[in-house]
């Protein structure tokens, strides 16, 4: 399990499913979202996130999205770990694996013969089959047209690795209604994710962790 703590806090708090964190204090509130954008970079000390045995989380496993909408997906990272499992996927099977290496083969006795009349002594390699995956542009298709629609895509790419990060959401809950944040939540943990919502103000109908102007916790 997840825990955070911080100095207006008087004990650390669980993540767990869809947390809700709402500081009504602007001058706090701003200062907790900076520390996680330092934390990220591992320039704070301020903001202690740690696991049930006491384990510190590792800032990359800390994924900050402020901008629902033109988050990019299709991460370096992201795109590795598919281009790993597709080449596994095709390694399995031995009849596709045949059909593109002779294919690549092909190609490549072609590329020699044009090389051979370059008046240059060049060289080819036949390509990996990551360097394929790239060259077609392979990634995650971003189709969706509406907030909503964005970040449930967003979670869908993050359950999608089997190495745990923690997301951060940043006063998106705006964009939703009350239904819709309720069906978030319902997808969320559909998804087996922990994430966090940082939020200026009290959500409507969801039970969070709340503090007001005065920092007072209010439940």
């Amino acid at each position: 399990m997840l825990n955070l703590n911080y100095y207006f806090l008087e004990e650390p708090i669980s993540i767990k499913g869809m947390t809700v964190l709402a500081v009504e204090n602007t001058r706090a509130y701003v200062r907790l979202v900076e520390d996680f954008y330092k934390y990220n970079l591992a320039e704070t000390d301020e903001l202690k996130l740690f696991y049930s045995d006491q384990k510190d989380v590792a800032p990359n496993n800390v994924v900050l999205i402020s901008d629902v909408w033109n988050y990019k997906i299709n991460s370096v990272s992201l795109l590795k770990k598919i281009y790993e499992d597709l080449q596994r996927q095709i390694k399995v099977n031995v009849e596709l694996k045949a059909k593109i290496e002779q294919i690549l083969f092909e190609l490549d006795s072609l590329l020699q013969e044009e090389l051979l009349e370059h008046e240059l002594d060049l060289t080819s390699r036949v390509p990996e089959l990551t360097s394929i995956f790239k060259f077609f542009e392979v990634q995650c298709a971003a189709r969706e047209e509406t907030v909503f629609g964005k970040i449930q895509e967003i979670i869908s790419v993050y359950s999608y690795w089997q190495k745990k990060y923690l997301l951060v959401f940043v006063n998106c809950l705006a964009y939703f209604t009350t239904a819709e944040i309720k069906e978030l939540e319902k997808y969320i943990a559909l998804n087996g994710l922990d994430i966090l919502f940082l939020e200026p103000r009290k959500v409507p109908e969801f039970r969070g962790i709340y503090l007001d102007d005065d920092l007072f916790l209010l439940k």
